[in-house]
C-alpha cells in the first residue's frame, strides 16, 4: 500500500498479487487483505474496470463468510469513477 501511496500503482498492484500467493489457501484472511488492497489501488487511480474485477474477485473469496464486506465490495465496484480528463486547449 505505500507504493500505492507513492504513485507507483502497477508496482503496488505486482507486490500486492504476490503478498496474496504468500499467503496462500492457509490465511484466508491475509489473502483477502491483498485481494481488497488489489482492489483499492486500482479505485484510487480510477482504473475501474480493473477495480470491479478485483472487487468482485474478493467478494466471491470473502461471500460464504462475510456478506457485509461482499456487499461492500460490490458496492465499491459500482461506484468507481475514472479521473476526469481535463478539455483539450
Amino acid at each position: 500500500m505505500a507504493l500505492a501511496r507513492l504513485g507507483q500503482t502497477d508496482q503496488a498492484i505486482t507486490a500486492l498479487t504476490d503478498a496474496e500467493q504468500a499467503f496462500g489457501p492457509n490465511d484466508p484472511w491475509g489473502r483477502s487483505i491483498a485481494m481488497w488492497g488489489q482492489a483499492h489501488t486500482f479505485a484510487q487511480v480510477g482504473r475501474c474496470a480493473e477495480a470491479r474485477g478485483a472487487f468482485d474477485r474478493y467478494a466471491g473469496f470473502v461471500a460464504s463468510h462475510d456478506a457485509r464486506a461482499a456487499d461492500l465490495a460490490r458496492r465499491y465496484a459500482a461506484e468507481c469513477k475514472a479521473p476526469a480528463v481535463p478539455p483539450q486547449p
